[in-house]
């Protein structure tokens, strides 16, 4: 079974600008198809794009304690190539969405499409279906 490589873009936020924090999703997997990726985040968002096209990670000032931030602040614009040099693990596709839960497990049968759609074997990142 092929692994993904799931990107630590938190800490490459907080690198940039230590007052910042990502917004949602502290991780982003990545799927490389020849001149497409597909990345989505540990919350099943993302998207099909281009490797010219960069990836657009939503921040927030760290907010203060005992409070959350409602809305996104600032985004923070990666390249295809930026990307790919930032730290990450490799993890099946199908332990990325149970580690992450229900959104993500719900967005299963769309990121499988989207594998099909950058012209790989979706059967090769792991079943059709599996028991919860």
């Amino acid at each position: 079974m092929k692994t993904i490589k799931i990107y630590n873009v938190k800490q490459a936020v907080e690198n940039d600008n230590p007052e910042c924090t990502t917004f949602r999703g502290h991780e982003l997997a990545i799927i490389e198809g020849e001149t497409n990726y597909l990345a989505f985040c540990n919350e099943g968002v993302g998207a099909l794009l281009n490797k010219t096209e960069g990836y657009e990670i939503e921040a927030v000032k760290k907010p203060e304690p005992n409070t959350f931030k409602v809305f996104p602040e600032f985004i923070f614009k990666f390249s295809f190539e930026e990307l790919i040099a930032l730290s990450y693990r490799e993890d099946t596709l199908a332990n990325f969405i149970r580690v992450h839960g229900s959104r993500l497990e719900s967005n299963y049968a769309i990121i499988k499409n989207s594998i099909i759609d950058l012209g790989l074997d979706p059967t090769e990142y792991g079943p059709e279906s599996r028991e919860k």
